[in-house]
């Protein structure tokens, strides 16, 4: 078949990397460096050309404050919940190289295609390069591609759980310990100063520690010192901690058994039934053929216990993070992305298990992932925006000047939280001027008010926020655009007069006249 060839060729340096680990034939070396090419290519287009969604503005005018004190200071009003450690490479980057959205993805961009190569060498030295390639290829094939170009910290948690990994696996081999050690410690406190829930991190190294502790009977004290020494930053942390678990209560996550298994369905579904598909496709073939499937027995080879099962733990991330969300009521794939290193690490260390029966769905595995690593890319960049809450193209309407309706009246708009943010970072200047958003009295009702009450002090401009009941005061009537629930139950419990002005594309337009 068509991938045969470049199948053969990283087969054929199996033995070489099984030998010398650090070798890589030539045509590895080019697979390496036109994939590179292609991933950074694909993303930066995107990310230049996709406008700033809800979450990613809030990383725009946070991120670039005049200083990294200016930001502290901000975050410490729970302006958002990412520690300073994400806005560190945003602010540089802004100081580097402007504030422009390619500029505010390079947190992100750099960090996944990293995380891809990094998976691919913990992989491929510990069996050949075609299942380097597959952990490579893992994490565009799940949800995590859309973290490759936004400017949120997730992309960053990857880079840091891959690294964290591999620092781990120098360390058990008792390869440079006096290096890999520390960046156990380094990696993973890294990786909890750029997200909170990225501490779930530490449970896959706990168990793969575990696993050699009880195969080696023997306890690796330094390696305990430095998982221990990771929750460092946290000290230094506190005071944001606190600032965010103040509002904690009215995060909108659940924490019910669907929203657990919903995550599990959402970060590894694709990944697993492509797997068994490509499994299934050449058992199939082999039992059509003269070879028999008897006698085929698990080749371990290189690969140590206790690796498979760190890299299974990863696996456990969800249901951790599910426990840990009565605490801390936050609940959503994003926070456990480091699922998909587990993926990235799991299946192709199995496939390497079996590679005597399943080294032809090896391949066919790796070239469905190059194929689909195509059509994603090339499919987000001809059409860079998403139509979505909360992102530009689905408030696409507020931008139009042929939205008559809106353009044409000179009354205030009150926008919900989504339609808000995205006015004050792409609208126009009338448009921004004529914009309110309503605050309600305490944060039970959702966190925007008190993300936009930190914003207002960052935001040069129009950036209009007030009281309802102040609002009212001065506003007999006024438009009001996709607005928050509770707002238009309150309304219209007071009795209002609330109609539809025009069913827009992505929500209805409504004039309200206030009872008096």
């Amino acid at each position: 078949m068509w991938y045969s060839f470049a199948v053969e060729q990283l087969e054929s340096q199996q033995e070489t990397t099984r030998t010398h680990p650090h070798r890589a034939g030539q045509a590895t070396w080019w697979l390496l460096a036109l994939y590179s090419a292609f991933l950074l290519a694909a993303t930066s287009y995107v990310a230049a050309h996709r406008h700033l969604w809800f979450d990613e503005i809030d990383t725009f005018f946070i991120g670039t404050l005049p200083s990294l004190k200016a930001i502290w200071n901000i975050l410490l009003l729970g302006t958002d919940g990412q520690p300073i450690g994400f806005y560190i490479p945003v602010h540089l980057s802004y100081l580097l190289f402007g504030s422009s959205e390619l500029a505010l993805r390079l947190c992100a961009i750099i960090p996944f295609w990293l995380t891809t190569l990094v998976l691919y060498y913990a992989v491929a030295r510990r069996t050949a390069p075609l299942y380097g390639f597959i952990a490579a290829l893992a994490p565009p094939f799940t949800v995590a591609f859309q973290y490759s170009f936004e400017a949120r910290p997730y992309a960053l948690v990857l880079l840091f759980s891959a690294c964290s990994f591999l620092a781990w696996q120098f360390a058990k081999e008792g390869r440079m310990r006096a290096l890999s050690i520390p960046a156990i410690a380094i990696t993973l406190g890294a990786a909890i100063s750029v997200h909170y829930n990225a501490v779930l991190v530490v449970i896959p190294i706990l168990i793969g520690e575990l696993a050699h502790t009880v195969r080696k009977r023997k306890i690796d004290v330094p390696v305990l010192i430095a998982i221990c020494a990771s929750g460092i930053p946290i000290l230094f942390l506190l005071p944001h901690i606190h600032a965010v678990h103040v509002y904690s209560k009215s995060y909108w996550s659940h924490s019910t058994f669907s929203a657990l298994s919903d995550i599990y369905f959402v970060l590894s579904a694709k990944f697993i039934v492509l797997t068994m598909l490509a499994c299934a496709a050449f058992g199939f073939w082999v039992s059509l053929s003269t070879k028999r499937l008897r006698g085929v027995n698990p080749e371990f080879g290189r690969l140590p216990t206790h690796e498979l099962a760190a890299a299974g733990g990863y696996l456990l991330l969800p249901l951790a993070c599910f426990v840990l969300s009565f605490y801390t009521k936050a609940l959503h794939y994003r926070y456990v992305i480091a699922t998909v290193i587990g993926l990235s690490l799991f299946v192709p260390f199995v496939l390497w298990i079996f590679r005597s029966l399943l080294s032809k769905a090896a391949g066919l595995l790796c070239a469905l992932l190059v194929l689909n690593l195509l059509y994603t890319s090339l499919s987000r960049v001809r059409a860079p925006d998403e139509d979505a809450w909360g992102t530009f193209e689905g408030y696409s309407e507020l931008f139009n000047p042929a939205t008559k309706d809106i353009y044409q009246s000179k009354q205030a708009l009150v926008l919900g939280d989504g339609p808000f943010l995205v006015v004050a970072k792409y609208g126009s200047a009338d448009l921004r001027e004529r914009s309110f958003y309503l605050l309600s009295k305490s944060t039970s009702t959702n966190t925007s008010p008190v993300v936009f009450r930190g914003l207002r002090s960052a935001i040069h401009g129009p950036f209009h926020l007030a009281d309802v009941k102040i609002f009212e005061q001065t506003h007999r009537s006024f438009l009001m655009y996709n607005p928050d629930i509770w707002l238009l139950n309150q309304l219209l419990a007071e009795g209002s007069q609330v109609g539809v002005v025009k069913n827009l594309p992505h929500g209805f337009l409504y004039e309200v006249t206030l009872k008096r």
